[in-house]
């Protein structure tokens, strides 16, 4: 989001906004785990699944600690 469109969101709006993310990259990461566990796969295939849940679960605590921050952060 860019610092702009930040400055003019309340910090509840900003929170909202980043627990929405967060539930998108958990509901990829169960969808990316279903195909693991459930699905046979080449062995590329399986790679590429594995680097997008690694990307994903990186994203999805970037999310959560921004969160965290936000949400404790004094209302202006």
């Amino acid at each position: 989001m860019s610092e702009k469109r930040q400055d003019s969101l309340s910090v509840a709006q900003q929170v909202d906004h980043l627990e929405d993310k967060l539930l998108h990259c958990r509901e990829a990461l169960e969808d990316i785990d279903f195909k693991l566990r459930r699905e046979d796969l080449t062995l590329k295939r399986r790679e590429s699944l594995e680097k997008q849940k690694s990307l994903l679960a990186m994203q999805a605590e970037a999310y959560a600690l921004e969160n965290d921050f936000r949400a404790r952060s004094p209302i202006a």
